[in-house]
């Protein structure tokens, strides 16, 4: 069970709609959309951003309540995406469908997020392995850089991970591929932070990812129970179709 399907998981009760990685600047956009304000990942937002952060929020949660209605090619299927789309639309106005933002690269502003629009927050926590294995089988670069030039947040940091931040670097150049000590450098340096979230914010729910994949359906339902999502048969049967091991591994 892949971090990606967290949210998604979290939506099957048809209470919430998933708004999918608003921080990440390298997500294509249609063109009647603006541009994302950000320019590096893990930004932490600053006051100035702030009115053009919560413009692009709201109409990512738009392109996500049209993008995400289901639909197909057919005429009899594009009736239908109009229609849920409407009924989607409705249901967010009307408060009875919330947003779910699914995004890591936010963990940085969770405390603007949370602040910003009272939001519940759930932050998963994966073994440092799991997490540098997935970048490395993904060739992800992890952007070191990218808190290099935010002294904003860099001050926030111990005195000794500032200096391994720097030396990194300083170390080589700017890399356009995978590399294992950058990758065990941002773990680093995203735990450090979790560790300041769950000491400052014992409200927020935090799940210990390779737990949840054990033990899913007890999980998800813990998850829901706090989130205040309806859980029900239904809505763990298909926890049970993505994640049981009848699905397969890909």
């Amino acid at each position: 069970m892949g971090t990606s399907w967290m949210g998604r998981m979290l939506c099957l009760s048809g209470e919430a709609f998933l708004v999918w990685e608003p921080f990440n600047h390298l997500i294509p956009l249609p063109g009647i959309f603006p541009e994302n304000p950000l320019k590096r990942h893990y930004q932490r937002i600053l006051p100035e951003q702030k009115p053009t952060m919560r413009r692009f929020i709201r109409n990512r949660c738009i392109m996500d309540i049209i993008y995400g209605a289901e639909g197909s090619r057919s005429l009899a299927g594009r009736f239908r995406k109009i229609r849920n789309v409407l009924r989607r639309a409705i249901l967010a106005a009307t408060g009875r469908m919330i947003p779910l933002l699914k995004d890591p690269i936010a963990l940085m502003s969770t405390e603007w997020v949370a602040e910003e629009y009272n939001a519940a927050v759930v932050l998963m926590v994966r073994h440092p392995a799991a997490y540098v294995n997935s970048v490395r089988r993904l060739n992800w670069r992890t952007p070191v850089e990218d808190f290099l030039h935010q002294e904003h947040l860099m001050v926030d940091l111990p005195s000794d991970l500032q200096y391994e931040i720097r030396s990194r670097a300083a170390s080589r150049p700017i890399p356009d591929h995978y590399l294992l000590e950058d990758a065990a450098l941002c773990w680093k340096i995203f735990h450090t932070v979790v560790h300041r979230y769950r000491r400052d914010h014992p409200e927020w729910i935090v799940i210990n990812h390779e737990n949840l994949s054990r033990n899913y359906l007890n999980g998800f339902r813990e998850i829901y129970r706090s989130l205040g999502l309806s859980w029900s048969n239904a809505v763990a049967e298909k926890i049970e179709s993505h994640c049981g091991s009848c699905n397969p591994v890909t």
